[in-house]
């Protein structure tokens, strides 16, 4: 059985580290971080060095890029007022020193303990997937997932959304959000056995916008990423985990059929596919809607929309294929700001067009079934 819990060890005596260590180790629920690890940890573990206040200012540090892990410190003695400020302040527990392995353990079965009663006082949403394909790449696929989740959330600010980048080639995500993610999806393949754990998912993800309009986004891997990692099984657990954890889950699945892709296209049916109706992209929709002839769960979406100057109409469109669930107008000035200043649509004058259009997806796409 797979670890559940990466613990991190702060500690400056060799020996003690070691007695740490060779504790952890005997238990198959935990695993610990090799120094310089870009893991998340579950459960930090560190010394005083000092003082309660050099605890304090290290315990800030680990928040930083591991704001769910709980954090116990170690030392031969503590002041009970230091001690009683340090619990105040969100560390979990003490293990006094020298080195017991029978206390070490039960202040893990406590942490454990306190894990599994958050699992099960979670509540479980059945979010519902929207998962977002283009026929040909540069035709907008990652503009409109930006805005949809966007809009999503501000068409209903109680529900939670989160915006996964599928792309993984060319993902953009981030770029059009002006991120600067800490972690992406391969962090998630890296840690599988920790995708039930809401806490390490959390982690993860990076947030976009402020207080009621905040949506989390799952960035695509970075260019120094191995995505050998990133097997389809593990992006479908993923997905089903976030689903448990969002009202919506909207995923930008770039414009290649690939074995994830189709995996997840297997997996979950549903899909919005984007096109536009010029010719060539008009081809190469006519490719992808053969190749998915199987799938019956499938909308269209026409981007960058002309009515009176398209080379192919609507209803032409519908009697070759099928029906169009939406069309978003051309709008190029507000979509260059968008990309220009990674400005989300919805955020711009609430009368523009595309802002309009995309508030109307927003509430089509909310008011169908999961």
């Amino acid at each position: 059985m797979a670890a559940r819990f990466a613990v991190e060890l702060d500690i400056q005596d060799d020996k003690t580290r070691r007695d740490f260590a060779s504790a952890l180790t005997s238990m198959p629920d935990f695993r610990v971080l090799p120094p310089g690890s870009s893991d998340s940890p579950d459960l930090v573990v560190m010394d005083v060095q000092r003082s309660y206040r050099d605890v304090l200012e290290r315990a800030a540090l680990i928040r930083g890029h591991a704001p769910f892990a709980e954090i116990f410190v170690t030392a031969l003695h503590i002041d009970a007022d230091d001690l009683v400020k340090l619990f105040r302040e969100h560390i979990t527990d003490f293990v006094e020193l020298p080195f017991k392995d029978q206390e070490f353990k039960q202040a893990l079965d406590r942490f454990v303990k306190r894990r599994e009663q958050t699992r099960l006082t979670r509540p479980q949403k059945s979010g519902k997937l929207i998962n977002l394909m283009g026929t040909k790449g540069g035709i907008g696929t990652t503009t409109i997932a930006v805005n949809l989740a966007v809009s999503l959330k501000k068409h209903n600010r109680s529900k939670s959304v989160v915006l996964v980048d599928l792309d993984l080639q060319f993902g953009d995500v981030a770029l059009f959000l002006d991120l600067k993610p800490a972690h992406s999806i391969i962090h998630v393949a890296r840690n599988r056995e920790r995708l039930l754990h809401s806490e390490f998912m959390e982690g993860v993800l990076t947030e976009h916008g402020e207080k009621d309009t905040k949506i989390h986004v799952l960035p695509s891997a970075k260019p120094n990423e191995d995505l050998s990692q990133l097997q389809p099984e593990t992006v479908c657990e993923t997905i089903e985990a976030l689903t448990a954890m969002f009202d919506y889950v909207i995923v930008d699945s770039g414009h290649v059929i690939h074995e994830i892709t189709d995996e997840m296209l297997n997996r979950f049916p549903s899909l919005y596919l984007v096109s536009t109706l010029h010719l060539p992209v008009y081809r190469n929709t006519d490719r992808f809607l053969s190749y998915l002839s199987h799938h019956e769960d499938i909308r269209i979406i026409i981007n960058r929309y002309r009515s009176r100057y398209e080379e192919i109409s609507v209803d032409d469109f519908a009697r070759n294929y099928r029906e169009v669930f939406f069309t978003l107008p051309n709008d190029y000035s507000t979509a260059s700001i968008f990309l220009n200043q990674a400005k989300p649509i919805p955020y711009m004058s609430r009368w523009g067009k595309l802002a309009k259009a995309y508030r109307k997806l927003a509430a089509q796409v909310s008011s169908e079934k999961p």
